[in-house]
């Protein structure tokens, strides 16, 4: 298809049209919009995986805080002697007549 111009003459004015042209302006705004959606789908994508990232460190995270915090704010509140009887004693000589403690009785924060 050979590459010509239109021209015309409105009064004054000269207007000059050329298909060839018009079609490669045409491509080009295509491969820009084109362009940028990829950009915006890398985006959306980058921050899906931000985020998919970030909540199992953050849950990771929380769960150590929660278990230091458990473990730490555990109160003895007695024992369990061998031969199977309790005691709310919580020192060293505890259950000394019952053969020793069998497990010690702890009090957490939520209870």
């Amino acid at each position: 298809m050979g590459h010509f111009k239109v021209t015309i003459w409105l009064g004054i004015f000269k207007v000059e049209f050329d298909p060839k042209e018009a079609q490669l302006k045409e491509e080009k705004k295509r491969e820009q919009i084109l362009r940028e959606q990829r950009n915006q789908l890398q985006i959306s994508e980058s921050n899906q995986n931000d985020f998919s990232f970030k909540f199992p460190k953050f849950a990771v995270i929380l769960l150590i805080f929660l278990i230091l915090f458990t473990c730490g704010s555990r109160k003895r509140v007695g024992a369990i002697c061998n031969d199977g009887t309790s005691s709310y004693s919580t020192s060293s000589g505890t259950c000394s007549h019952h053969n020793g403690v069998r497990s010690w009785r702890y009090e957490y924060w939520w209870d």
